[in-house]
């Protein structure tokens, strides 16, 4: 992890001297919201309005710390109840909705 952390770190830093506009960031996942909070802490960007994706620990501290301004979070046990219904409903014959809330 610590070359691809790297990596993902060299990218952010690049995209963010090459795009001095730039009002906001988007992290997809767990660990890149981490390397990116880490970034934006070490170059104090507080000026870009931050969304990171997954709830853990460290990532929950970032928003109480006004790091990171959202978090998009998953409901896999809701996911997964969803899917089973779904599939016992469709075996069933019983019909589905078009969209499902998980």
């Amino acid at each position: 992890m610590a070359k691809k952390g790297e990596r993902i770190k060299g990218k952010v830093e690049y995209i963010l001297e090459k795009n001095p506009k730039l009002k906001a960031v988007y992290a997809t996942n767990l660990d890149t919201t981490q390397l990116v909070a880490n970034v934006l802490t070490h170059l104090k960007r507080d000026d870009l309005h931050f969304v990171g994706f997954d709830a853990g620990k460290e990532q929950q501290k970032l928003l109480t710390k006004g790091i990171v301004d959202g978090i998009i979070v998953q409901n896999p046990y809701g996911i997964g109840y969803a899917t089973v219904v779904a599939a016992a409903r469709h075996v069933l014959e019983l019909g589905n909705e078009a969209f499902v809330d998980s």
